[in-house]
């Protein structure tokens, strides 16, 4: 339905600035932390490559953890804000979507930590435990591959909170039918590539590197 005019109306508007800057804050710390950070210095095989490329930008790579970290709270921002952004469509599916968020929020959070405990292999004594240096770095790039393998599992959610979403916005009257087309996309995008890598050896397809752009206008909109 329409929200009435008048304080109802001006609760969803700024519910719906909230969402969109706090995804334009986890879009930008998503490309930093993940894609200059984390793809620019872990070379997938070589541990003692990896090793030596964190080692060399320690700094970059605690701060790239802490905006990971970051991520997961704005997240939980976001979950809020379109809880109250589409509850006039539907409470009950509007809090479903945001325990989804949340619940994806987490799942994120315990990937990171995965990042915080590489960082202790490859930045704390070596001796530690008894293992060798190279043990350590191998220990390392392991948990690193961990912190993705938990982060792509966590997209399942990610994906049906999108679905959610998108059912939300072509059921209302104040966002354009075609982003919700376009989040219902982005959601079985990100599905597909979940899915992918749990029933297919070798999965190396990205379906959601083609239908993120529901997300992207969903967000601009806002």
């Amino acid at each position: 339905r329409t929200p009435r005019s008048g304080s109802e109306g001006q609760a969803i508007r700024r519910a719906g600035v909230v969402a969109g800057s706090a995804l334009l804050v986890v879009t930008v710390l998503s490309v930093f932390a993940f894609i200059v950070v984390i793809k620019g210095l872990v070379v997938h095989g070589d541990a003692a490559k990896t090793a030596s490329n964190i080692l060399d930008s320690e700094d970059r790579f605690r701060i790239a953890v802490a905006c990971f970290a970051l991520i997961a709270v704005f997240d939980v921002v976001v979950a809020w804000a379109l809880r109250v952004f589409f509850a006039p469509v539907s409470g009950l599916v509007s809090n479903l979507a945001a325990a989804v968020r949340v619940a994806y929020a987490a799942v994120f959070l315990v990937a990171t930590a995965h990042l915080i405990v590489a960082s202790q292999l490859l930045m704390g004594n070596e001796t530690r435990a008894g293992f060798t240096t190279s043990e350590l770095k191998a220990q390392g790039l392991l948990q690193i591959d961990t912190f993705t393998a938990v982060w792509n599992a966590g997209l399942v959610l990610f994906g049906f909170d999108l679905l959610l979403l998108a059912y939300l916005a072509i059921r209302s009257s104040y966002v354009p039918t075609w982003l919700g087309i376009l989040l219902v996309l982005s959601g079985c995008g990100y599905l597909i590539d979940s899915f992918g890598l749990i029933f297919v050896r070798d999965y190396t397809a990205s379906v959601a590197n083609f239908t993120f752009i529901g997300e992207a206008l969903f967000m601009l909109w806002l």
